[in-house]
């Protein structure tokens, strides 16, 4: 989501000199006039038979301050111009709704007292029976980002699932889930069921729930430190990987390749709360740093034995404890980018070298042979947090890479 300025120059001073006015010859032939007496005034002409009074205006000229004929009266449109309309007062929120428009959002309810029952089924899963109490959202989203929401504190007996609509319409689904659901977005309004699921047997699995909602927009990475192009891409990368079921998890990772191993350029940012959850140091491989700078990444690399850091959309996998400790596996999800990684044994592990001491003294992350290590002494937390499916991307602007993947379509 530019306007340009017409400038008027007006030259002056730019021509020849002025001639000084000379006396204009008298008129031969005219008859000498008496000049009037000082203080004597001087007698106006009477108006010719038919001619108006000195001041009044002419036959047909509109009278002085009346607008010329098919002028629009002042204060009405020109022609061909849309009337100018009121603004239209906001839609007021339904009694039996809840509207969102601020996030992060989070609300306790139940539905065993819902004042819905309308919804069985839903169009994104026609044969999952939602035939119990609903409650409704209305979301108002001011610009196009992803939308998460998650539902948490289910009790064992309770099974309500949400469901993202872009209208008040159960056939109208945009995506839904056990307990989690989303959505790349452009503004606009939309809405969310939370729906009880309904046994084979008829019992209907009501109860309470915390819905929890957000919108991740480039703004939210950048308020976080990230750059506005890698933010911008990590938004439409997620979004994109969502809607291909790459991941159910809300945890996501963003790595700024193009920033110095000696700044904090790795992200970790909960999608459905907003927080930032990290931001730490982040290794590159050994044979990706330009040699007059080794904190400085350059090249990059999906080939075996190359010591170079790999880019693009990566997916956590399981957690081992290898060489270097407590740490999890990788698995790259870019053909020709990143499918090896996992081949190549590039992991997330822990590493002295990306303390901030080893930092503050050496002014970069020690190098590895590609993987993205972290602070040894907050490693077991991140590999908790991160482990199991959640996304990491790791960006830079290489013009193949960035220029190509599919994610950032």
């Amino acid at each position: 989501m530019r306007w340009l300025l017409g400038l008027v120059v007006v030259f002056a001073g730019c021509g020849p000199e002025e001639i000084a006015p000379t006396e204009a010859p008298a008129q031969m032939g005219a008859p000498d006039e008496p000049e009037p007496t000082i203080g004597q005034p001087v007698a106006e002409p009477e108006p010719m038979p038919g001619e108006p009074e000195p001041g009044e205006p002419e036959p047909g000229e509109p009278e002085p301050g009346e607008p010329e004929p098919g002028e629009p009266e002042p204060g009405e449109p020109e022609p061909g111009e849309p009337e100018p309309r009121e603004p239209e007062p906001p839609e007021p929120c339904p009694p039996d709704v809840v509207c969102v428009d601020q996030f992060p959002f989070e609300h306790r309810a139940s539905t065993d007292d819902a004042p819905h029952d309308a919804f069985d089924a839903y169009g994104c899963a026609p044969d999952t029976d939602e035939s119990g109490a609903e409650r409704l959202y209305r979301i108002e989203m001011p610009e196009a980002g992803f939308l998460a929401m998650d539902l948490v504190g289910l009790p064992d007996d309770v099974d309500v699932d949400v469901h993202l609509l872009r209208t008040r319409d159960a056939n109208d689904c945009v995506d839904r889930g056990h307990w989690r659901a989303g959505g790349l977005l452009p503004a606009g309004q939309y809405w969310v069921a939370v729906d009880t699921w309904v046994t084979d047997d008829g019992q209907a699995l009501a109860g309470d729930y915390t819905l929890r909602m957000a919108v991740t927009t480039p703004a939210t990475f950048e308020a976080f430190g990230v750059m506005p192009a890698p933010a911008d891409a990590a938004v439409r990368a997620f979004g994109t990987a969502w809607a291909q079921e790459l991941t159910d998890r809300f945890e996501f990772a963003v790595v700024d390749f193009s920033l110095h191993s000696s700044e904090r350029r790795e992200w970790i940012v909960d999608l459905v709360t907003g927080e930032l959850l990290f931001n730490i140091f982040v290794a590159h491989g050994d044979a990706s740093a330009n040699p007059e700078d080794l904190g400085t990444a350059v090249r990059f690399s999906n080939v075996p034995q190359t010591h170079q850091s790999s880019l693009g959309l990566l997916r956590t996998g399981e957690i081992y404890s290898g060489d270097f400790g407590y740490s999890h596996r990788l698995d790259g999800l870019e053909a020709g980018y990143n499918d090896n990684v996992r081949r190549r044994d590039i992991v997330m592990h822990p590493s002295a070298g990306s303390r901030d001491t080893y930092v503050d003294e050496h002014g970069m992350a020690l190098p590895t042979w590609g993987c993205p290590a972290v602070d040894d002494r907050i490693s077991t937390a991140v590999v908790d947090t991160m482990a199991g499916g959640a996304l990491m991307l790791f960006w830079y602007p290489d013009g193949d890479w960035s220029a190509n993947s599919t994610f950032l379509d």
